[in-house]
């Protein structure tokens, strides 16, 4: 990302049409770079995928909670996207009207 950042020219990706991010991430570069030394990103571990049946009541009360209703609701928009051959995500389908013109105002900024 920090290298995508400070590209003259704007690259496919998730900062493409976001310059207000950009300048952010170009801000933080010195930040970042003492958090990677002080807290290392780790590589090498081993990530196992667990399937199971949601729960929508209990991350509905952790949601309220925590205050994270509104990241919840997205994640939820992003799980319920239909799957492609090979279990990735279709973009743009199964999004609410929220979330697409949420994603809008993004690219937009």
């Amino acid at each position: 990302l920090e290298e995508d950042a400070r590209a003259a020219k704007a690259r496919a990706g998730p900062l493409r049409g976001t310059p207000h991010l950009k300048a952010k991430i170009r801000e933080a570069s010195e930040y970042m770079a003492a958090m990677r030394e002080v807290v290392p990103i780790r590589t090498d571990l081993e990530v196992d995928m667990v399937v199971g049946i949601r729960n929508d009541a209990r991350l509905d009360t952790l949601a309220k909670r925590w205050g994270l209703t509104g990241p919840v609701k997205r994640l939820r928009a992003v799980l319920d996207l239909p799957r492609a051959k090979g279990g990735t995500r279709r973009a743009g389908r199964g999004l609410t009207k929220d979330a697409v013109s949420r994603t809008e105002r993004t690219r937009r900024d």
